[in-house]
Parts: C-alpha cells; sequence; structure tokens
C-alpha cells in the first residue's frame, strides 16, 4: 500500500496558489446558470456532475515518470473519491509533455490509456531492476557505491494504480482524465485573461478589475469549509466591478481612427440619407455625412459587440436622439416660412448639438449621433426626413 493520503497537500508555494485562483477566475467565466465552482473542497478547481481540475504550476516537462501525473491519477483512484459525479477529470499543467513520454498519446487515445500506463510501468520497472542488478555487483566487488536501488515513491503509485483489485475502478477513472498540458503559466494566463475577458476598459482598470476578481475568488468569508463560487455571485460581481472600473471609463473610439482603419461599410449614391440631403439643397454637407454614417454603422458592428455593451444601452440612447429630433422637427416646422433655407438651419442646427450622453462612455462624439440620426433617415419605416413642412397657418 503506498503511503499517503486521498488528497495530496496542497501546494505551499505562493506562486502556484495565485496560479490556480487564475484558472479559477478563468473557469468561473465557463459556469452556466445553476452552477457552481468549488475550490480546495473535492480537489483544486471543481464544477459538479461536470469537471474535476488539478492544477499544477510546474517547469520541468511531463514525463511518463513525473509524480503530477501519478499522484493526480492516485487521488482520482482513492475510495472516498466519487469519480461517477465528473464527466472529466482534468490534469491542468504549466508542463509541456516531454518529447519522449508515452503521455503525449493520452488524450489522443482512450482505448489505449490502460496499455500505456501498463507500458510505462513496465519500462520503468525495467530499469530498476538495471538499477539493482549494477548495485548488486558493486556490493559484490566490495565498492563503497553498493547501496541497492530503492523503489521510487512513482513506482510504488504505478503498483498501487495498477494493482488487479483496482482495475475495474482504474478502466473507469482513466476514461475520464483528460491532460491539459503546457497551459499558460501565471503571467501568461493573467495577460490572456485581460484580453479576452475584460473588455471595454482602459489598461489600468483592467488590471484592477481582474486584481478584484481574485480577491473575490479568495475572499475570506468563503474559507470555512465551504469555499464556492455560483454563476449567479460571479454575474453580480462582473456587473458590480462593471459599475465601479466600466462606468465612465470607456473612451469612444475616434472617428479618424475608424476612417483610416478602412474596410468601411459601401455607400450607395442613392442611399435615403443622402438624397433626403440632397432635397434640401445641402449638397456640400454630404460627404462628412457619409464618413458619420460608415463610422457610426462600423463602430455599432464591431465596437459596441467588442466591448459587449448591452443592448439596451445603445435602445436607450437611440431613443433620446429620436425623442430630441421630433421635438426639434416640430417647432422647426412650426416657424418655417422659407422651406430649402429653413430646412438646411435646421440641418446644420441638429448636427451641431451636444448629443445625448450614451451610459458607459466617458464622452459620446456628435458624429456618433449623427451618424445614427443617418441610419434612421435610412429606414423606410420612420420617414423621417430633413426638409421641414412650410407653416401654413395664416
Amino acid at each position: 500500500m503506498v503511503a499517503g493520503r486521498y488528497r495530496a497537500d496542497a501546494s505551499t508555494s505562493a506562486r502556484g496558489t495565485i496560479y490556480q485562483l487564475c484558472v479559477a477566475v478563468e473557469q468561473c467565466y465557463e459556469l452556466r446558470r445553476g452552477e457552481r465552482l468549488l475550490i480546495e473542497k473535492c480537489g483544486d478547481l471543481t464544477i459538479p456532475s461536470k469537471k474535476q481540475t488539478e492544477v499544477k504550476h510546474v517547469k520541468e516537462p511531463l514525463s511518463d515518470g513525473h509524480s503530477s501525473f501519478w499522484n493526480t491519477l492516485r487521488n482520482w483512484m482513492d475510495d472516498a473519491f466519487k469519480h461517477d459525479d465528473y464527466a472529466a477529470l482534468v490534469l491542468y499543467s504549466t508542463q509541456p509533455i516531454g518529447a519522449r513520454a508515452k503521455l503525449a498519446n493520452w488524450n489522443a487515445q482512450p482505448a489505449n490509456r490502460l496499455t500505456l500506463l501498463e507500458k510505462i510501468h513496465a519500462k520503468q520497472m525495467a530499469d530498476f531492476q538495471k538499477r539493482q542488478t549494477a548495485a548488486s555487483k558493486r556490493q559484490a566487488s566490495g565498492s563503497k557505491k553498493s547501496a541497492p536501488a530503492e523503489l521510487s515513491e512513482v513506482l510504488e503509485l504505478q503498483q498501487w494504480i495498477l494493482a488487479d483489485e483496482r482495475r475495474p475502478r482504474l478502466l473507469k477513472v482513466i476514461a475520464k482524465v483528460w491532460i491539459e498540458a503546457q497551459t499558460d503559466r501565471m503571467s501568461d494566463l493573467y495577460e490572456k485573461i485581460l484580453e479576452t475577458k475584460i473588455r471595454g476598459l482602459t489598461d489600468s482598470r483592467k488590471t484592477n478589475f481582474i486584481d478584484a476578481l481574485i480577491g473575490f475568488v479568495c475572499r475570506a468569508d468563503s474559507l470555512d469549509g465551504n469555499w464556492e463560487i455560483t454563476c449567479e455571485q460571479f454575474d453580480a460581481k462582473l456587473r458590480d466591478l462593471q459599475a465601479t472600473f466600466g462606468y465612465a471609463s470607456r473612451v469612444f473610439p475616434s472617428l479618424k481612427r475608424i476612417l483610416d482603419a478602412g474596410d468601411l461599410p459601401a455607400v450607395q449614391a442613392d442611399e435615403p440619407f443622402i438624397r433626403k440631403i440632397q432635397e434640401i439643397q445641402h449638397t456640400e454637407r454630404i460627404d462628412v455625412a457619409i464618413q458619420q454614417y460608415q463610422a457610426t454603422v462600423q463602430t455599432i458592428r464591431e465596437e459596441f459587440e467588442h466591448y459587449r455593451v448591452e443592448e439596451d444601452v445603445l435602445r436607450d440612447f437611440e431613443y433620446g436622439v429620436i425623442q430630441r429630433f421630433e421635438m426639434g422637427y416640430a417647432i422647426a416646422c412650426s416657424d418655417c416660412e422659407d422651406e430649402i433655407k429653413h430646412s438646411r438651419r435646421f440641418y446644420d442646427r441638429t448636427m451641431m448639438e451636444p448629443p445625448p450622453s450614451l451610459s458607459l462612455f466617458d464622452d459620446t462624439p456628435d458624429w456618433f449621433r449623427n451618424g445614427l440620426l443617418h441610419t434612421k433617415m435610412n429606414d423606410s419605416k420612420l420617414l423621417y426626413k430633413w426638409k421641414l413642412d412650410k407653416n401654413t397657418e395664416t
């Protein structure tokens, strides 16, 4: 029987602990409604009924005889571990798999995993026996370097795991084991979360955001034997942090940057929004209007999706823009005596008015409001136009 316990000691390395917390943050983003992430309860990281993950932050390659693999497999083989509760058992390690390691074929050949383990054990046992024989020969010759080779801890683990009486359990366990090797190291994982999970903030606020998330995952009130995070708790925390670090922190993309980037939406010469400017004989404004239209459409398509701005935010902004336009149009019509002259004046005044605020952004540029109005002019269902209806009241 191998000396040891069901659960290997947690790493005392601060670096390893922080790395585990970074992985926990990443896995929190995977949670679906009703799911929860357990930390240091059934293993390093556990999503009940879904997967159990053992996290290793190790430099040297994952060889066939490395303790990271065999200790983890030993833990999953323990009678106290309910492997039936999980669809997957994941060894998540920064280690690259060694160039000659048979474990390199583990994920690709699920049907051959038992044979692979037996071959690894046979090879390492043969090497051990060679060392034993060499030590015996040295002892017989009177050499001072004659201490007999001792069975390594890994070989003891292998013998325990591969014992005939545990074969049925072993077959069930290894069918679920997945080796996630050469994962991002701590600094790389930190940057990956910043770039792929935390959107729409300045770099300094992104750092504050992720540090706050790590603090939330490691919050002291969880260390009472019930260290878990539900999907709903994580979502609520994201909303709180977005309110703290996100609101009034986003910088609106510049018009020049969008136009210089190219790949803008195509605009036809007979677009309704262009015809409506021509209708008031304001053709000198068309080039700018086209730029504002293209930049606005591009921003809605790319920047808003990229930063995951909630749909309600844009909808509220559109509502405010349209309300102002309709009111301004009605007032302008009531004072209109010269349709062309006053329509051009109404157009210029509308384009120059300060736009309503757009939640989540420091500032809302007038080109975005103007471009949004041009998109509404393009909508045949709305019937908006720049040409005023002449006041016929006497």
